[in-house]
């Protein structure tokens, strides 16, 4: 086959009968196509796009959408079982600019050590963004690994239908969002998804930027071992936002082993590191979030109401002089304890309905953190949450959903770090 469209037109036509496998050869390919139901196509009968010499920059896949009606690349439109491996998938639209738009049910997609490009932007319309899922419909299960997603608003817009009918399953593991505008990664309407191994970082002029933005995400999600990074040039305001989630007494959310940093020197604004909203049954555990600088009402853990929360081993600091921890609503927390919190500023933290100005009126207000600690941890640096010091080193509990940190290092299994 020449080219994308001829090879899909002969599957469309003869379907399959066995796994399929495209080895597409190097060069750059200025096609645009849609995938639908094919005949014969299952979990096992799966049909792979990936580029003959094994490595993404081999093959280019071009297309500039000029207007709604055509914006995308790839099309999945009830499309399952489908595999793009090891290719760069781009969109060189300026206003039109998403490269994967996924609708109609399509499931148990993979998109593999790709990288999703579309060009650089100061817009926030779910127009230009390289993976658009904003239909409303229901797709299910599919999942994004190893891949540079560049460019766009949005690095990835995921909209399910309802909070009675969401997506479920997706998964965004070890990708790197860079260079988006307005939000990294944005779920809407979804359930039971895992967020993992991601890295959002790169330039943005939005004032307003968020790195991972979840809303009504319910089930036993999982959002761990992610940097949201900000720069000395660039940062976010809002570095892990997640609204409306509820996970259940035997399905726990976890939040773990993150590494978000908000705000920049030069910056004075109300910075959120943590921004954990009307949700419950969750775990949020050995996380390190940090201001880097801004106003008193800047908080790197900010909890409101919800409920059943943990709140364990993580590392709260505001080098601004704002709260290291906002909780209101003194039923939002479960158990919490072994977590460090540190600021610049006069109130070390807010609970219930008061602020607390040390960490001894901060555990007497929450009845909580008996084991907690109040130190500067030495960050290597304002945007690297490593440390290089012992401040935090086996002050924390151990946890049995928790045997590895965010670099995927084991833990020592009874004095584990915080953060």
């Amino acid at each position: 086959f020449t080219d994308f469209p001829s090879a899909i037109a002969a599957l469309n036509f003869a379907g399959v009968c066995g796994p399929t496998v495209f080895d597409v050869r190097t060069g750059t390919y200025f096609d645009q196509f849609d995938l639908g139901q094919v005949s014969g196509m299952n979990a096992t009968n799966t049909v792979t796009f990936k580029s003959e010499a094994g490595h993404r920059d081999s093959v280019i896949i071009d297309y500039g959408a000029a207007g709604s009606t055509n914006n995308y690349v790839v099309q999945l439109n009830g499309a399952d079982y489908f595999r793009f491996e090891s290719m760069t998938i781009r969109n060189s639209g300026a206003t039109y600019g998403r490269v994967f738009d996924i609708l109609g049910g399509s499931d148990h997609n993979v998109v593999y050590d790709c990288e999703i490009n579309t060009q650089a932007n100061s817009s926030t319309s779910t127009f230009i963004c390289p993976i658009y899922g904003g239909s409303g419909s229901n797709d299910d299960f599919n999942r994004f690994e190893g891949n540079s997603i560049i460019g766009g608003s949005y690095g990835a817009y995921i909209y399910g239908a309802s909070t009675s009918s969401r997506q479920e399953g997706n998964e965004f593991i070890n990708n790197e969002f860079v260079d988006n505008y307005y939000m990294g990664l944005r779920l809407y309407y979804t359930k039971n998804v895992t967020v993992t191994g991601n890295r959002v970082y790169g330039q943005s002029t939005y004032n307003f930027r968020y790195g991972i933005y979840a809303y009504y995400t319910d089930g036993a999600s999982v959002f761990s071992h992610n940097s949201v990074e900000s720069n000395a040039s660039s940062f976010f305001y809002y570095g892990m936002y997640i609204f409306y989630a509820d996970g259940a007494s035997n399905a726990r959310g976890l939040i773990a082993n993150n590494s978000v940093t908000v705000g920049n020197a030069t910056t004075t604004g109300t910075y959120y590191g943590l921004y954990f909203y009307q949700s419950g049954f969750y775990d949020i555990y050995n996380n390190s979030v940090s201001v880097v600088n801004g106003g008193t009402s800047g908080r790197a853990f900010y909890l409101y109401n919800g409920g059943a929360n943990n709140v364990k081993n993580n590392s709260w600091t505001n080098f601004g002089t704002g709260y290291a921890s906002y909780i209101f609503g003194t039923y939002s927390v479960n158990e919490m304890d072994y977590n460090n919190y540190y600021t610049n500023g006069s109130q070390i933290g807010y609970y219930g309905n008061a602020n607390t100005a040390t960490f001894a009126a901060w555990q007497a207000a929450s009845g909580h953190d008996a084991n907690g600690i109040n130190v500067n941890p030495g960050y290597y640096s304002d945007y690297d949450l490593h440390v290089c010091s012992d401040s935090l080193n086996e002050k924390g509990t151990p946890l049995a959903s928790i045997t590895d940190d965010r670099d995927m290092q084991a833990r020592n299994a009874s004095t584990p770090d915080i953060g």
